[in-house]
């Protein structure tokens, strides 16, 4: 699942990115950080896919989502 948020991250902003991959793929990075705390990859993931869940549920509210 880590890959699905290098996926997310490299589409275009017209292509929506599901929500559930994007929860997925914190959720996976956050365990991995419970075997590897230091692992920087899953640190950087995790913070792009809340950052894209974040802008997804920004304009999901401003549209009346």
């Amino acid at each position: 699942m880590l890959g699905a948020i290098r996926a997310a991250a490299l589409q275009p902003r017209h292509q929506a990115v599901p929500r559930e991959k994007l929860a997925a793929a914190i959720s996976e990075g956050r365990s991995v950080l419970q075997y590897d705390p230091n692992h920087e990859g899953a640190k950087r993931n995790i913070e792009t896919a809340e950052r894209l869940l974040k802008g997804l549920q920004e304009r999901q509210q401003k549209q009346g989502r």
